[in-house]
Parts: structure tokens; sequence; C-alpha cells
């Protein structure tokens, strides 16, 4: 049975299209954000739990948390490239993310303590979304306290991916017992590699402490197989 030239026509018309849309751009594939910045904290007030007097400093060893309010955080800063690669998060690389746009950290208040959170929090900006449930203290000493926080990405603009590490990092200052208070930010995906030996630090004492428990438990199992041998020695 012959085919009608219609039918024909359709058919070239429909391989044309296909080939149209086989040569043509291909859809951009969602990338893996890499950025790394600095923050900066203007108007806001920087209170501890010790009332600074005499030789005791507010921000020191005696410490047990911190709490930032009021005031606006705004990105102040950026390293490009960022962990050997351009930093894809930045206008500059076609991201979002510009020196002077503001972040915000849905608490404000931090305990000083290396584990995990008992209260997870969130820091947003540009769309970019950190989900943060570890703590580890990285410095804490008269006049200098360091916190960072690690988590996950779990939301992020068109274009980009989800589910990388992430770091959010604080830096307290103090130049004297009852000076003001000055804070630091840092913001990293993936993880800054320069917090990775503190990070690690808390999970190598946890195996540390797991094998002298360990060890105290066999050596106790072996002085209680020694003294029934005595026992049925002495038998």
């Amino acid at each position: 049975m012959a085919r009608s030239p219609l039918t024909g026509a359709r058919n070239i018309a429909l391989l044309a299209s296909l080939v149209c849309f086989a040569s043509g751009p291909a859809m951009a594939a969602n990338i893996a954000p890499n950025g790394s910045f600095s923050g900066a904290l203007t108007g806001g007030t920087v209170m501890t739990d010790v009332t600074g007097g005499g030789a005791i400093w507010a921000l020191g060893v005696t410490t047990s948390q911190i709490t930032v309010t009021d005031g606006t955080r705004f990105i102040s800063g950026f390293a490009d490239p960022y962990l050997g690669t351009a930093n894809n998060m930045l206008v500059a690389n076609g991201g979002p993310v510009s020196v002077g746009d503001s972040f915000s950290v849905s608490n404000p208040l931090y305990q000083i303590a290396t584990g995990p959170l008992a209260s997870p929090f969130t820091v947003t900006f540009d769309g970019f979304v950190f989900d943060l449930n570890t703590e580890v203290v990285t410095t804490k000493q008269n006049g200098n306290i360091g916190l960072a926080f690690i988590g996950t990405l779990t939301g992020a603009p068109a274009g980009y991916l989800t589910g990388s590490a992430v770091d959010f990092s604080l830096g307290f200052t103090q130049s004297s017992p009852t000076g003001a208070i000055g804070v630091g930010y840092s913001i990293d995906t993936p993880i800054n590699p320069a917090l990775v030996p503190s990070i690690a630090e808390p999970g190598a004492m946890t195996l540390l402490t797991m094998g002298l428990l360990g060890l105290l438990a066999a050596k106790s199992r072996l002085a209680g197989l020694r003294a029934k041998a005595r026992a049925l020695r002495a038998a």
C-alpha cells in the first residue's frame, strides 16, 4: 500500500526536528558550589556569661556561652580561587554572591562545647542554606575564642547541587578583660582544609578513650582468670 505524500512529509518534518534537538546546545548540568567567604558584624552586640572586671576576662577560659544580638552580618571578603578552582559562588564567576551581601544566622547563642549541637541552626545567604549540627572549639584562651560549626548544604539557588559539606566559623577577640568583644566569620563549602585537624581531633580522642577502656576491661578479665587459677592450685 503506497503512503500518501502528506504522511511522508510529516515523517520528514519529525526527523528534521529530532536532528535539530540532538544538535542543539546541551542543558547545563548542576554544579557543586565551591566558595570561601569572610564575614563581619556591624551595629551588633557580643555578650558572654562572664562579667568582666579586674583580671576576669569576659572572653576567656571561664566563658561557657556567647550571644551575638542585633546588628547586620555581611560578606566582607572572599577567596578566589578556593581549593585550587574558581569560586563559582561569586557574581564575577556566574554565581549570586557579592561582597556586602547580608547573611542570617538562625541562632544567636553559641555554647562553647565540642560535640553534636543540642539545637542545630542554619546560616542563609543568597539562596544558600547551611544546616549546621556539630561544633568544634578550635581556640579557647583569655581574649580569644574560636568556634567552628560543621554541617551540610541543604538549600541552593538553581544551577547548584546540594548535599556538600559546609563549615561556619566564628572568631571572637578581646584586647583586655573589660574591653569590647569583636567577632569575625568565615563561610566555606567544601570544608576548609585548615579546619580538618581540629575536626578530626575529637574523633581521635574518642577512639583513644575507647581503646583505653578496652585495655582496662581486658586487664580486669586477665586479673580475674589469674585469681581463679591461683584458687584452683590452692585447692
